[in-house]
């Protein structure tokens, strides 16, 4: 029904690897993207089991294409290692932490326009400064396993604020409410989510690392590359349910590529 797809798109989900679109922006701006740097691609993310998809030597680049854990989870270490907090900020400047929709005052009276979303968060908020300090937990959080949870409308949101070039704005189901007879009793302004938010030049640098996804041939998202519309975007696989093997399967992204009108998740 209409109202689970909207609870479905309001509620906190383990995003997988789409996460690791945070991750990879916070790289961009500490440098650690050089083109000349290979990752091992055959390592599981603790470096000592091999990986299930065992992809070689690979650059950061083809890295977040082909969804290598093990080079996110290598570059996370290496952030937190001096600045502890780098995904949280980074989830902030793309608009996951907090709330995506629309809120404000329409006649003097608050009003919040996606009832009973859900705020995501990075950390079990328990011990979240010792899960800082354990790099096998910054490394799981790096590719938005362990604790990470966020909705799916956040993340379409993330994928719109990449698209505009770093701007960070509010998620409307309503523009504006209207009399029978078609004249207007409120129109809803655009309004953007304050705090920081991401350079334009690194939300340049993570349109062509999503569009990299769907247009490599070894990417995750290839099989999207015949549509009519250039796609960017991010896969993600969570597991759910270890027993059961219950998996959530996330494509995030935008279109089209060159003039974005569209996010979707």
């Amino acid at each position: 029904s209409g109202e689970s797809s909207i609870n479905y798109m309001l509620r906190q989900q383990t995003p997988g690897s789409v996460f690791k679109t945070v991750t990879a922006a916070a790289a961009i701006d500490y440098g650690l993207e050089a083109q000349q740097r290979t990752f091992d691609c055959n390592q599981g993310i603790d470096g000592k089991r091999p990986a299930q998809r065992k992809l070689g030597q690979l650059t950061f680049k083809d890295s977040f294409a082909q969804s290598c854990n093990k080079t996110i989870a290598e570059v996370g270490q290496e952030m937190a290692k001096t600045h502890p907090d780098y995904l949280e900020q980074y989830a902030e400047k793309l608009g996951l932490i907090g709330l995506s929709g629309w809120n404000g005052e329409v006649y003097h009276s608050p009003v919040t326009q996606l009832f009973n979303e859900e705020s995501g968060q990075i950390w079990n908020q328990k011990n979240a400064d010792q899960q800082k300090k354990d790099m096998r937990m910054v490394a799981k959080s790096a590719i938005g396993q362990q604790d990470v949870q966020v909705s799916p409308v956040a993340i379409a949101n993330m994928m719109a604020t990449i698209a505009r070039g770093g701007e960070k704005r509010m998620v409307k189901a309503v523009s504006k409410v209207e009399f029978s007879n078609g004249a207007s009793v409120f129109r809803f302004p655009d309004k953007t989510i304050g705090g920081e938010s991401l350079a334009p030049y690194t939300a340049m640098k993570m349109q062509e690392l999503l569009r990299t996804v769907v247009s490599s041939e070894k990417g995750t998202g290839h099989s999207l590359a015949a549509l009519p519309y250039e796609v960017a975007g991010k896969t993600g696989t969570a597991q759910t349910n270890l027993e059961t093997k219950k998996l959530n399967k996330w494509f995030a992204g935008y279109f089209p590529y060159k003039n974005p009108r569209y996010a979707l998740v």
